[in-house]
């Protein structure tokens, strides 16, 4: 190949990188928005910010009654806990959120949260306030193999949760929901129903859900058919 041809090549890959970059960037534009305000939080992972409700993208916190057992034994609620560490955190200051355009199960918006420039989830995981979602790894990309570096250095360290014993949320949703599955429907064993009949499983799930909705574990039983069907 003759100089002017390489040099021509070269040209042509660069126009191609340039032009990938800016479809990536377009489709992050397209995908994605930021907004700001006061947040007002709801769980320890999930907050109000104005009228728009978003869920920390990829790390889950102790769900409500959730049991957490310190380094002396006691029992304490997780979820109550994983609640006052947020609020304290965020203490009624302003926030910046980039925000996925389509909303969950929930009607929340998935969400990056920034607090002074800090990445709030990050900083839940790497005090030992949450752990890395691993419910919806697939969905996650780059941030959640940086949560999960965080969640590790966090129980070496056993800072927040780590320095007492607890189920992963993903395992304590799935438990619970189980075991409310067999309360309502004692005919029926929900792993089995699982494997056998999907859209009936998904019925019967969202049927208990709407049951148990009082006791809010509609979130734990869309999560539970998550995990073990989809």
């Amino acid at each position: 190949m003759w100089p002017d041809d390489c040099c021509s090549a070269a040209a042509d890959g660069r126009f191609l990188t340039l032009g990938l970059l800016l479809f990536g960037f377009l489709i992050y534009l397209r995908e994605s928005r930021w907004i700001c305000g006061t947040a007002t939080v709801v769980s320890g992972h999930s907050l109000r910010i104005g009228d728009v409700r978003v869920r920390l993208h990829a790390v889950y916190a102790l769900q409500p009654g959730q049991l957490w057992r310190d380094a002396a034994g006691r029992e304490h609620d997780g979820g109550q806990i994983s609640r006052y560490v947020l609020s304290q955190h965020i203490n009624g200051r302003k926030v910046k959120a980039r925000i996925r355009q389509e909303k969950d199960r929930y009607g929340r918006y998935p969400a990056t949260v920034y607090l002074d420039c800090e990445d709030v989830g990050e900083w839940l995981v790497r005090n030992g306030h949450a752990v890395a979602d691993r419910i919806n790894a697939d969905r996650h990309g780059p941030s959640l193999r940086r949560y999960r570096r965080a969640e590790r250095r966090a129980r070496r360290a056993r800072l927040g949760f780590h320095a007492g014993t607890f189920d992963d949320p993903a395992d304590w949703i799935k438990n619970r929901v189980r075991s409310r599955f067999r309360e309502r429907r004692p005919g029926l064993d929900p792993d089995a129903l699982a494997r056998q009949d999907r859209d009936r499983f998904i019925d019967e799930a969202a049927a208990i859900a709407r049951e148990i909705a009082d006791e809010m574990f509609t979130e734990l039983a869309a999560d539970f058919v998550l995990a073990v069907v989809l």
